[in-house]
Parts: C-alpha cells; sequence; structure tokens
C-alpha cells in the first residue's frame, strides 16, 4: 500500500511539473507562497531554454552546465519531475512558443520553426502535429 500511495505521488507531481511547463517572460509574477526546490530548479531550466530558443545547438549538456548536475543527476531529476526526457522537455518549451508565435506574429510556419530552434520545418511540423494534434497552419486561422 505505500508504494502504491509512493508511485501515486510520483504520478501526480509529474503531472503537475509537466502542465506547469509555460513560456517564461521577464515580467513573471511571482507567487504569494515561496516556491519549491522543484519549481525553482524547472523555472531555471525554461529561463536557460528560453534564452537560447533560436538555437539549435542547444542540447542537455548546456542545461546540465546551467544548473550545475551531471548528465546522469540532470537527467533523473528531471524524469521524476516532469516523467521525460531533457530532450522532450525542451521540444515542449519550443513549441509552446512556437503557439505564441503563431497566434501574435505574421511570420510563415517555417520562419517560426528555425526561430524556435528546429532545423528541419517539416520535422517541426510532425512533432506540432504530435503535440497538439493540429497542424500548425490551423493554430493561425
Amino acid at each position: 500500500m505505500q508504494l502504491k500511495n509512493l508511485l501515486d505521488l510520483r504520478k501526480q507531481l509529474q503531472e503537475k511539473y509537466a502542465r506547469a511547463i509555460t513560456i517564461v517572460t521577464n515580467d513573471v509574477q511571482l507567487p504569494a507562497t515561496a516556491p519549491t526546490l522543484e519549481e525553482v530548479f524547472l523555472h531555471k531550466i525554461e529561463q536557460v531554454v528560453e534564452d537560447n530558443i533560436d538555437d539549435t545547438g542547444l542540447d542537455v549538456q548546456t542545461l546540465c552546465q546551467a544548473v550545475n548536475l551531471s548528465y546522469t543527476q540532470f537527467f533523473r531529476k528531471l524524469k521524476a519531475l516532469t516523467g521525460g526526457s531533457p530532450t522532450l522537455f525542451i521540444r515542449k518549451i519550443r513549441l509552446k512558443k512556437a503557439v505564441v508565435l503563431l497566434k501574435t506574429s505574421d511570420l510563415n510556419i517555417s520562419e517560426i520553426a528555425y526561430g524556435v530552434g528546429f532545423s528541419d520545418p517539416n520535422y517541426f511540423s510532425r512533432v506540432f502535429t504530435e503535440e497538439f494534434g493540429v497542424p500548425p497552419r490551423a493554430v493561425r486561422k
């Protein structure tokens, strides 16, 4: 029973942090309560990805250096918090930024794909459709 409860709690945390991936802006209001260490960790990673959003060379090693963790420790911690790999975490942040750009800018889809760090617009369209269930052109309308 204790193991089941621990697994349920871990699943709830993963779902919470997976939903909490947001586009980081400079004018973020801090919540009234102090953020947990996990939230600070995720916020730092999101900030690094956001600062390097157009860099196609952004990789997990860059994130590891930003939070001063080894690759293995970083992978374990992020996997435990979000339930996904660091590469998927970076991709989700990029795709959410792409949604914002699709809705607010006049750039074409290829320009947005390059602007959020994808080197291939076809791959961008494919993973965008996987993530959101609609192609990028449908979001623009």
